[in-house]
C-alpha cells in the first residue's frame, strides 16, 4: 500500500473546503455538491434576502441566519485549534443571532467569508499538520458539508430552487 503523501491529503482538504463554500470549480466535476453555480454555502447564503434568512424552517428549527453565525464561529474556534490554541468555547454562543436586517445579513455573510479565507489560508500556508490537527482539518470540511446540506433545505422552502 502507497503511503499518501501529507501534502496530498491537505491539498484534498482544501479542494473539498472550497467546494462546500465556493461550490464547484468546474460544473463537469465535483465531489458532493451540485453542479450549479452557486451550489455552495456563499452561493446559497447570497441568493437568500435577509428576512429569508431570519425565518426558521419550523418550530425548534434554526434560522439560515444562525447557521451562518455558527458556521463563521466554529470557523474561527477550528482556526485558533490549528494554531496550537485551546479555546473556551461556549457553542451555546455561536447560535446567539436568528435573526438579521439588511446590514445585519450582509455584515454576517461577510464575517464568514472572512473566517473561511482565514482558515483556508492558515491551511494552505501548513506544510505539515499532525494527525490530530489533520484530522481537525477533516473535520471542518464534514462540519461545513453538513450546514450547507441544512441551509440549501433551509432555501427550498423560502422558494429558491436546488441546483
Amino acid at each position: 500500500m502507497e503511503t499518501l503523501p501529507q501534502a496530498t491529503a491537505l491539498g484534498s482538504v482544501l479542494e473539498l473546503l472550497a467546494e462546500a463554500f465556493e461550490g464547484p470549480r468546474d460544473p463537469n466535476i465535483t465531489w458532493f455538491v451540485s453542479n450549479q453555480p452557486g451550489s455552495g454555502v456563499f452561493g446559497t447564503l447570497d441568493a437568500m434576502t435577509p428576512q429569508e434568512a431570519s425565518r426558521a424552517p419550523g418550530a425548534g428549527r434554526r434560522s439560515a441566519a444562525a447557521h451562518t453565525s455558527h458556521l463563521a464561529f466554529s470557523l474561527r474556534i477550528a482556526a485558533a485549534q490549528l494554531r496550537g490554541e485551546h479555546p473556551v468555547v461556549n457553542w451555546a454562543e455561536s447560535w446567539a443571532v436568528s435573526s438579521v436586517d439588511e446590514r445585519g445579513w450582509s455584515g454576517l455573510r461577510a464575517s464568514l467569508r472572512a473566517e473561511y479565507q482565514a482558515i483556508r489560508g492558515q491551511l494552505a500556508a501548513e506544510s505539515a499538520l499532525g494527525p490530530e490537527a489533520l484530522t481537525a482539518a477533516m473535520a471542518v470540511v464534514a462540519h461545513s458539508a453538513y450546514h450547507l446540506g441544512a441551509l440549501r433545505q433551509i432555501a427550498q422552502p423560502a422558494g429558491h430552487e436546488h441546483r
